[in-house]
């Protein structure tokens, strides 16, 4: 005998916006029966060949990964860049843009790495004496003179 929403209301003896509250007395549950809604586009096979796509190029944006999955695709099963980013979002694979950075040339690396090989004979007590950039600010405000900064004085 299926419920429908005037019945199931009767039975609560209330306005049809307790069907809720009468299904959880009736199931346990707030939960949706199975087949209930619309079907998904994209199967979980579908979802970790986006999520390979997407991880093995990184550049690649949500129209290119449109494209290459729509294309073995029919015209009713094709599937949106909106449906694409949500999907790739659930797999925890955010879109970012990524930070810009200076690259490294090998002369900068050489320089970057002079400094610990000409200090690493130091003691404890010889880098207590440093001191680092992030500690400019509360020397400035302990001494009226503290000299030239720079990576360290």
């Amino acid at each position: 005998n299926p419920l429908n929403g005037t019945e199931t209301a009767a039975d609560c003896k209330g306005p049809s916006c307790w069907i809720h509250y009468c299904l959880f007395a009736e199931t346990g549950t707030y939960r949706m029966r199975q087949g209930r809604g619309r079907k998904q586009k994209l199967t979980d096979a579908d979802v970790q060949h986006l999520k390979i796509l997407s991880t093995s190029d990184r550049r690649k944006t949500t129209a290119d990964l449109q494209v290459e999955l729509n294309a073995s695709r029919a015209e009713s099963e094709k599937v949106s860049r909106m449906t694409i980013s949500r999907r790739l979002n659930e797999q925890g694979l955010k879109g970012r843009v990524a930070a810009k950075k200076q690259l490294l040339r090998p002369i900068n690396i050489q320089k970057r790495l002079r400094l610990p090989r000409e200090r690493k004979h130091w003691t404890v007590d010889d880098w207590n004496k440093v001191l680092w950039t992030d500690e400019l600010h509360k020397s400035f405000i302990h001494s009226k003179s503290l000299g030239t900064a720079g990576n360290y004085l």
